[in-house]
């Protein structure tokens, strides 16, 4: 499977650092609708996150459920990865990283948070190693 997907990415910095919050896949879908298509479609390979906002969209409209609750039931679930979910900027899980960079002159500074809701189900997700690793295989 090749990902031909011929939208353009991200306009501008603001909208690759998103801070707004998007409710659905289809608020999502919103933002970059209107992009200019870079060429013909399936003549070109261009990676965007946005192409899985609409393989999102898609995978919404034939299961009949929200992409949340799609990755729950049909993946995570019968993954038994009971600590996978997509990430909320509003709910602070526990026990979670903190992202950092060094910047000038090799300082070290806490990085700033992007909301990730402009691109799931391209990123925004929080797991653990064993639910990645599946936990199961390291009790045998």
């Amino acid at each position: 499977m090749a990902h031909t997907f011929v939208m353009d990415t991200y306009k501008n910095d603001k909208e690759a650092d998103n801070k707004n919050n998007y409710a659905t896949l289809l608020d999502a879908y919103a933002v970059f609708k209107y992009h200019k298509l870079r060429f013909k479609p399936v003549k070109e390979f261009y990676y965007t996150s946005y192409g899985y906002v609409i393989l999102g969209i898609l995978i919404e409209k034939v299961s009949g459920l929200s992409y949340e609750a799609y990755m729950q039931t049909d993946i995570w679930d019968k993954a038994k990865m009971a600590n996978t979910r997509i990430e909320k900027p509003e709910v602070k899980q526990e026990h979670t990283t903190t992202l950092y960079l060094r910047v000038r002159k090799g300082k070290i500074k806490e990085a700033k948070t992007i909301n990730l809701s402009n691109r799931i189900p391209a990123g925004g997700f929080y797991s653990t190693t064993n639910n990645l690793i599946n936990s199961e295989d390291l009790n045998q």
